[in-house]
């Protein structure tokens, strides 16, 4: 089977990924966050290395090199990551005001973000490292930004308080640079505060907490708050794979040694039994494809190939039950099983996707609440401009990636005509996208067309249309009035 050093079991997947920082802090201490920080970056890097293929099978290694040593990697961290961000924020993220300034505002502000890819960056590195960050600021050109921050690089430090109050935000990225014909590597850090910008240069790779970082300069922010906002995939913050990575390897070993005994059948010796064959005898029986056996007196002589008998059963039933566990354990369906058919009802697709939408639904309260401390630095900064807005006034809405059954959708709409209002109705079809109301008066004035183009025609009078699409005579003489029994 060869051996394999486990990445998982070593340990440093459960260390703490929350940091702690005393209000008054030293540059010292923030160093000694980055120290610590490092020994989480580990686990990061494992994470993204199972994301991108780089599994422990890959490492696998035999004593005896003439062995076959296949190494199949089967990239579920990828498929869990892939599927639960097309789910979860495969459609917009919507704000809802009944300030149409402000929904301008904020429309305008995702437009230049690109928010659709940052939400979407962000929800995949949820996912993958059980957190990750956006960092909010003001640009060159006096536009509200917002980037996706890796954890890899990014510290949020907490208080010691009840509410676990921001302190700071540390932001370290290590480059090499060129000093007098030798390259050294320099780590810049940047400390995002209540109120301004901090930015230190550390001038050793190597971190001690006897140095000292070299203060560069510091910038002023007007957010009143650490711009930087940390979004969680649940509160141990794990990431979706995490947990059924022990399985995947047993997958990767369990696939790689069916197909190491595939080499062994092809390479099977040749079991020769009370007989005795010159090496030209058996090069000529391999040419031919036959061999003769004289069966010599009192000897019981016999050929065949000498292979390992494989119980392909029991493997094979192994291999399901993994591929049931990695599914099950991390909450996301088998969307290639054959149960999984296109033709569903939407009741049945819902129910299939009951476990990812549990899982989901913790993702979708913790994004929440990030993105309505977005929606309050972004009313913070459109104030600063002489507006009034207020964050709670926003209502945010999220919509799930779900395949529909389009045919169940139309005929239930089109049963509701009656009792229904239009807008509502519209609404509920995944395949229109203009609003109700436009899409109302779009019809109403196509209508109208028609009936204006039947004037001619027909010599019909120059009709109108109402509110409700009915034809209106604006010619039609008033109802006279009867008389009554006095003659009036």
């Amino acid at each position: 089977m060869g051996n394999i050093v486990s990445s998982v079991e070593n340990g440093i997947m459960f260390v703490e990924r929350k940091f702690y920082l005393k209000k008054q802090y030293l540059a010292k201490d923030l160093l000694s966050m980055i120290t610590q920080h490092r020994e989480v970056n580990r686990a990061y890097e494992l994470l993204e290395d199972y994301y991108k293929g780089r599994h422990d099978i890959r490492f696998r290694t035999v004593s005896d090199k003439n062995k076959p040593n296949n190494k199949l990697v089967h990239n579920f961290p990828k498929l869990i990551t892939d599927t639960t961000t097309s789910y979860f924020m495969g459609k917009p993220v919507t704000y809802v005001t009944e300030s149409k300034k402000l929904g301008k505002e904020i429309e305008e502000i995702s437009h230049i973000n690109h928010e659709d890819d940052v939400n979407s960056e962000i929800c995949s590195m949820v996912t993958k490292f059980g957190h990750a960050f956006e960092l909010c600021r003001i640009d060159l050109e006096g536009n509200f930004r917002y980037n996706a921050i890796s954890p890899k690089n990014m510290i949020l430090c907490r208080g010691f308080d009840l509410d676990e109050t921001p302190i700071c935000a540390i932001y370290y990225d290590t480059k090499k640079t060129m000093r007098v014909s030798e390259e050294v590597e320099e780590m810049y850090v940047t400390v995002y505060t209540r109120d301004s910008i901090d930015e230190y240069v550390y001038r050793n790779h190597i971190v001690e907490a006897k140095e000292h970082l070299i203060y560069l300069q510091s910038t002023p922010h007007y957010f009143g708050r650490v711009p930087v906002i940390e979004y969680l995939n649940n509160e141990e913050r794990m990431g979706a794979y995490e947990t059924v990575m022990t399985l995947i390897d047993a997958y990767n070993l369990a696939n790689s040694d069916s197909v190491n005994d595939i080499n062994y059948l092809n390479d099977a010796y040749l079991k020769i039994i009370g007989l005795e064959a010159e090496p030209e005898a058996i090069a000529e029986m391999k040419e031919n494809r036959v061999i003769v056996i004289d069966n010599p007196p009192d000897t019981k002589a016999d050929v065949n190939w000498l292979v390992k008998d494989i119980n392909d059963t029991h493997i094979e039933n192994i291999k399901k039950r993994i591929v049931d566990d990695i599914h099950k354990f991390s909450m996301t369906p088998n969307i290639s099983d054959e149960k999984f058919a296109s033709n569903l009802s939407g009741v049945a697709i819902s129910y299939k996707l009951h476990s990812l939408e549990c899982r989901v639904a913790v993702m979708e309260r913790k994004f929440s609440r990030a993105l309505d401390q977005r929606v309050d630095m972004m009313c913070k900064y459109l104030n600063f401009k002489g507006n009034n807005f207020k964050c709670k006034d926003v209502k945010i809405v999220f919509t799930r990636n779900i395949p529909q059954n389009l045919q169940e959708i139309v005929s239930t709409v089109a049963t509701l005509s009656d009792l229904i209002p239009y807008e509502d109705l519209v609404s509920q079809l995944p395949f229109i996208h203009d609003d109700p109301a436009n899409l109302k008066k779009k019809l109403l004035d196509q209508k109208q067309e028609e009936a204006d183009m039947a004037i001619p025609l027909f010599d019909v009078p120059n009709n109108k249309m109402d509110k409700e699409g009915n034809v209106v005579d604006d010619k039609a003489k008033p109802k006279e009035k009867e008389p009554d029994s006095k003659g009036n």
